[in-house]
């Protein structure tokens, strides 16, 4: 469990995977680092800015693109055709890669220029804007973008249409359904036409990658192997044991500071519709009490000795004594696998 998402969620679930052990819990990953958040971030950066050449190798190293046969695209070989063609803006694309096919003296060098302008043409007839700047109508054209580049078999809640590439692996199921929310959110604009002007490209773009910043990936189903997440996530819930880590004197329990907009003053005259800033201590020390009644063996509740982010030391937070029976201090991560791995 622990106390804050950044930076132990990301640090955790990394850990694990490396270590091959399977894990479960909610989702900290935001969707515009999925394998279809990244390519829509890109394909609409090449709309909003044009078709360079690094943007374009960008895209095709997002994740797995169609060429428009059904297989991936040779996204290493275009990249070093591109440069031997001598690309570096949009327009460059068709006259170079053609000069460069009709020089060249080997079949497999001019068949894959060939390839790599017609791919590039294709992308640039399908980046242009709809007719009808609505936001429904971005939002269509935006899924079409998706569907139509994204290689893969199929969308968790819609059975295939076609058949894949037989050598494509598949995606993991995490992505598969980052992918249909991702489809979700973006038709779910199409209602933004009801509040008022028709947007531009650039607004369209912004608000897409704010709503992919803003919402998280689903994490891997419960009830598989550890569970990771939030130390206020696990009440009332059983575990063989459980292992707390964040803690820290004035980190969490987090320590109250006066809200100038909403003084205390105010939140108490709320009647318990706003949590007073005093309580926030006896919130997160609650937090880890019921974290420890969770866990059938002892509980483990750590404390790093420093943050290398910020180059400050870290102690035990001494309101959490009452819940531990046997302190210790160990010199080093490797010294206390050794001693109680």
């Amino acid at each position: 469990l622990y106390t804050s998402a950044e930076p132990y969620a990301s640090l955790l679930s990394d850990q694990l995977g490396a270590a091959g052990l399977p894990w479960s819990g909610p989702g900290h990953r935001r969707l515009g680092v999925s394998l279809a958040g990244r390519t829509l971030r890109r394909l609409l950066a090449l709309a909003a800015r044009g078709l360079e050449r690094e943007a374009v190798m960008t895209l095709l190293g997002a994740a797995p693109i169609d060429g428009g046969d059904g297989r991936e695209v040779p996204a290493a070989l275009w990249d070093r055709l591109s440069r031997q063609a001598g690309v570096i803006d949009g327009e460059h694309w068709i006259p170079r890669l053609a000069e460069l096919a009709g020089s060249s003296d080997g079949d497999e060098t001019k068949s894959a220029a060939v390839a790599l302008s017609a791919f590039v043409e294709e992308l640039q007839w399908r980046l242009r804007p709809p007719r009808e700047r609505t936001w429904a109508a971005w939002s269509t054209w935006t899924v079409e973008l998706l569907d139509h580049y994204l290689l893969v078999d199929w969308v968790p809640d819609r059975p295939p249409e076609g058949v894949g590439a037989p050598s494509l692996p598949p995606w993991p199921e995490v992505e598969l359904h980052s992918l249909a929310s991702i489809v979700e959110l973006v038709a779910g604009l199409a209602s933004l036409d009801q509040l008022g002007q028709p947007p531009t490209l650039d607004t369209f773009e912004a608000t897409v990658l704010a709503e992919l910043g803003g919402a998280t990936m689903p994490g891997p189903p419960l009830g598989q192997g550890l569970y990771v997440g939030p130390v206020d996530s696990v009440a009332g819930l059983g575990f063989e044991r459980i292992a707390v880590v964040g803690l820290a004197e004035g980190w969490y329990p987090r320590t109250p500071r006066e809200d100038s907009l909403l003084p205390d003053q105010l939140r108490a005259a709320g009647l318990g519709m706003l949590i007073e800033k005093t309580a926030v201590t006896d919130i997160d020390v609650r937090a880890v009490a019921l974290a420890v009644a969770s866990s059938r063996r002892p509980a483990l509740l750590l404390t790093a000795r420093g943050d290398l982010r910020s180059n400050r030391s870290r102690t035990w937070p001494r309101m959490l004594d009452p819940l531990v029976a046997n302190r210790q201090s160990l010199d080093s991560h490797h010294r206390g696998l050794l001693d109680h791995g």
